[in-house]
């Protein structure tokens, strides 16, 4: 998650990977080998790799008799979607480029010394990916192979596919199974390693090989560890927008800043994933100022300069009786700000947009239109 984060900014996450080294992923050898079958070359089935015992088809639902008793322990799932998931995915990818990565790379040293318990888990780090990411761009400059771009999505393709498979239970708008894994015991910290690294890679290749525009939201699943940490900060219905709006990089960046204050969340209390019921008492709010703003640098009510287009055969003497002749005939106002040192000359004009895009009319219209939310 550091390739995330700006320098300086606390990790959200402390990820550990407890793995002998002989179990590192590059120590398999390759021949024949294809990724999405890695858990052939140490010795799982494929119902292991799946993690999660097998259902019975009867009506009361529930697992078959003895099943729960073959699934693998949580720490070895946890290491295998680690090594397979992560390590593999990084180390696999590059390679397509020809840039070796070694497991290694994406561990922090030891640092700490412990006389009665030696450290054997390593804290996982990815601050190297940005510059593997800039190496495989020139490479890629130098060398133009577009059936690189083909492969790297097979492999992302199967990652994104086991985590949706795993931790999405529906697609519903703001499903809260959305946001959470449904099957599978690998902690929250891992699936979000996980999301972080496989939307990484699959954003450069798309910026690196000049795929521009066709890129949508994936994986499906979100990071449970992301949403209730951006839900503690943000009103409940703010935080499900985030996480159905944003990647994952927009997501760590919101949980890494400020939160709102105490007293503003107080408000939220009732709000849901689906709507805000936050209420603010009938003359309790204070319009902000920035701190060089003086009150009396302009005067309480904006002049109104006139309506300029199009003629409603009216002639409006003040901004809101313009703002409702505008809505009286069905067409979105359209206000402009005319700047002037003289005072008496500044202030606002009016226009009604009749249509999405403008008509050959355009000219007498403001060419761009700012839309402020408060």
């Amino acid at each position: 998650m550091d390739h995330l984060l700006p320098e300086g900014a606390k990790p959200l996450i402390t990820l550990a990977y407890d793995c002998e080294e002989d179990e590192y992923y590059e120590k398999i050898p390759k021949k024949g080998f294809e990724y999405s079958e890695f858990y052939n070359r140490v010795g799982w089935a494929y119902e292991d790799a799946w993690a999660h015992p097998i259902h019975s088809e009867d009506l009361l639902g529930g697992v078959e008799e003895g099943a729960q008793d073959k699934v693998r322990k949580p720490w070895q799932i946890e290491k295998f979607f680690q090594t397979w998931l992560f390590f593999g995915l990084i180390i696999e990818v590059f390679d397509l480029s020809g840039i070796e990565v070694k497991t290694t790379d994406f561990l922090a040293p030891i640092v700490r010394k412990s006389v009665h318990k030696p450290q054997t888990a390593r804290l996982i780090t990815t601050s190297k990916l940005p510059g593997l990411i800039m190496e495989w761009r020139k490479r890629h400059e130098s060398s133009s192979n577009e059936a690189v771009f083909d492969r790297t999505h097979k492999l992302l393709d199967h990652v994104g596919k086991i985590l949706d498979y795993h931790c999405v239970g529906g697609k519903d708008h703001r499903s809260p199974r959305q946001y959470g894994k449904v099957l599978w015991p690998v902690s929250d910290d891992t699936t979000t390693a996980i999301i972080a690294v496989a939307s990484a890679l699959r954003k450069a290749s798309f910026i690196i090989y000049d795929k521009r525009g066709i890129e949508n939201r994936w994986p499906v699943t979100n990071s449970l560890l992301l949403y209730q940490r951006i839900q503690r900060k943000w009103c409940r219905s703010d935080a499900a927008m985030i996480m159905e709006d944003f990647d994952i990089d927009g997501q760590a960046y919101i949980a890494a800043a400020p939160s709102r204050a105490l007293d503003e969340l107080d408000s939220h209390y009732a709000c849901t994933d689906h709507s805000c019921e936050a209420r603010v008492s009938d003359g309790t709010y204070v319009v902000k100022h920035d701190p060089e703003c003086h009150k009396d640098d302009y005067a309480p009510e904006p002049k109104f300069l006139g309506h300029k287009f199009p003629e409603y055969g009216k002639s409006p003497v003040s901004l809101r009786d313009a703002i409702k002749d505008v809505m009286t005939a069905n067409h979105l106002p359209v206000l402009r700000w005319n700047s002037n040192p003289d005072p008496e000359q500044a202030g606002f004009t009016t226009y009604g947009h009749r249509k999405n895009s403008y008509s050959e009319e355009s000219s007498k219209v403001p060419p761009f239109v700012a839309i402020s939310h408060v």
